[in-house]
């Protein structure tokens, strides 16, 4: 059997010109060697390392990575129901062709150029668009998820958001996004926080402040809780694993805590195992402290 013949350096995504300039022939391209995404575009088959970078040099123009992998290039929180999914979304309009490969989950949509930012050379859905791609997979709740987390990132606002969800009122998923981009606040520093908020909203409970100063009442602010109620002087924390692992976080937690106490404030705090079974018992309590304080529940 004559061995094969080594081929030319190529990126692991490329050109079909560059690799004809490169000696590569029109039939080896036809071979098992390589992998046609759309026209004129290939990847070498069997080879990655180059990670995205490989693929989105073999994609169309036109194309948009989109959804959740926009999230990624976004640096936003990823929701538990797409943390596993690590294909190459990419969004290509209507009759441009659409890239095949493995790894790459194709959406044919429409695309304005006003729906795409350019970030680091590549061309990515921006915030209002990526957040209303992804109101077809998510639930309210992970969506509240996203959004806190394009906001606090600095991408968009809740008023784009809005905007860009009122331009699409005819779209599947629209509504959703109408429903809850109103209660949207980047001032929440995590995705359970989200969460919490969240529920305790839908639980139609007073709706808290995230960061929320704690005062005293002289008005001295003694520190900001994750949630809080200014009003009835209640405090809702989240504390992750890293508050119990780090010395100093977790001394800095109690010394907090006892001066929320002195003002006179009731801390509510939750761990990882409250956000199970839609946070009942948790609800439970803040419901009961809330009424303890006057609070309308």
């Amino acid at each position: 059997m004559a061995k094969e013949k080594p081929l030319p350096a190529l990126p692991v995504g490329f050109r079909r010109e560059i690799a004809l300039e490169r000696g590569v022939s029109a039939r080896q391209l036809r071979g098992a060697r390589f992998e046609r995404l759309s026209y004129g575009k290939y990847v070498v088959r069997g080879r990655s390392g180059d990670g995205w970078q490989a693929l989105l040099a073999a994609l169309p123009p036109s194309a948009a990575v989109s959804h959740v992998s926009a999230l990624r290039l976004l640096g936003c929180p990823i929701p538990w129901q797409l943390s596993e999914d690590e294909s190459l979304h990419v969004t290509v309009p209507q009759g441009h062709g659409y890239p095949r490969h493995p790894l790459i989950t194709a959406h044919g949509r429409i695309l304005p150029p006003e729906d795409r930012m350019i970030l680091d050379g590549t061309s990515v859905t921006n915030a209002e668009r990526t957040f209303l791609d992804l109101t077809t997979e998510l639930s309210a709740e992970s969506l509240v998820v996203v959004g806190d987390g394009l906001i606090r990132a600095g991408w968009t606002s809740r008023d784009h958001l809005l905007a860009r969800a009122e331009a699409a009122y005819r779209r599947r998923g629209a509504l959703l996004a109408r429903k809850v981009t109103p209660i949207l606040d980047g001032r929440s520093q995590s995705p359970p926080e989200s969460m919490l908020r969240f529920r305790i909203i839908s639980d139609y409970l007073p709706a808290p402040e995230p960061q929320c100063p704690v005062t005293t009442a002289s008005g001295v602010v003694v520190g900001h809780s994750d949630l809080g109620w200014k009003r009835w002087q209640v405090a809702a924390e989240y504390e992750g694993r890293h508050h119990a692992d780090d010395d100093e976080q977790f001394g800095y937690d109690i010394e907090r805590y006892t001066a929320m106490a002195a003002a006179g404030w009731i801390v509510l705090r939750a761990a990882r195992s409250d956000l199970r079974d839609g946070s009942r018992r948790y609800l439970a309590q803040v419901r009961r402290t809330l009424a303890s304080r006057g609070a309308p529940c």
